[in-house]
């Protein structure tokens, strides 16, 4: 009978360690699903000391929905967990990695100026389209690209959902400017033909522009 239930107490505890986990990862990646990463961003902010800066990189697979159609569903969920593999292989001790919703991801840089938040999110894109993943070469690029958009905190707002806007309005400016490249959102005072980081142009987007914020993307957690 002491035998049944400790065994009955240990599987409990080793289902709550399970269902603890499960609420705080992606099950098909294994990254941080979005709701831990944005949790452990609001406790990053309300330490003491807190970050100086922190930089938000969204980030797409181009286009996933070719992947899918092209080499089917169960190649695209390899392609995932690949790209997520690799991205837990290439992330520092202090930054956090998840998978933001669909084929999109998100990284957050702490103590790092735009500048330097752009060449990070830069690496990141050069990483995965030199990175031999399977059916690489149907894709439009010849390769598996990301389109990503940069925002800091608190540079360009105050709040994580401004933050996290900003970068996804400045996703969406890389993808009309042809995708495969990172852009920041540039406050209004860099003006319209700032450089981005190495070869890629920033198409920078400024506050008053209505033309450069598209509506904000839903993605599901």
């Amino acid at each position: 009978t002491i035998a049944l239930i400790t065994s009955v107490v240990i599987s409990g505890a080793t289902v709550l360690r399970e269902q603890k986990l499960l609420a705080k990862t992606d099950g098909l990646t294994g990254l941080m699903n979005r709701m831990h990463v944005l949790a452990r961003v609001h406790e990053l902010l309300s330490v003491d000391p807190s970050p100086r800066t922190l930089g938000f990189f969204l980030f797409d697979i181009d286009p996933f929905n070719k992947y899918n159609h092209t080499n089917g569903h169960l190649p695209g969920d390899e392609l995932l967990k690949s790209l997520s593999q690799l991205l837990r292989e290439n992330i520092r001790e202090d930054e956090l990695v998840g998978r933001y919703g669909g084929e999109g991801f998100i990284k957050v840089i702490p103590n790092c100026d735009r500048e330097g938040a752009l060449m990070v999110a830069e690496r990141i894109r050069k990483l995965i389209a030199h990175t031999p993943f399977p059916h690489a070469e149907k894709q439009p690029a010849g390769h598996v690209s990301v389109s990503g958009g940069v925002s800091v905190w608190p540079m360009d707002g105050s709040d994580v959902d401004t933050l996290l806007r900003k970068a996804d309005e400045a996703l969406y400016a890389a993808k009309r400017a042809g995708r495969d490249r990172v852009c920041g959102y540039a406050p209004q005072e860099l003006g319209p033909d700032s450089p981005a980081v190495g070869s890629v142009v920033a198409h920078t987007l400024l506050e008053e522009d209505p033309e450069a914020a598209p509506e904000v993307r839903r993605a599901p957690v």
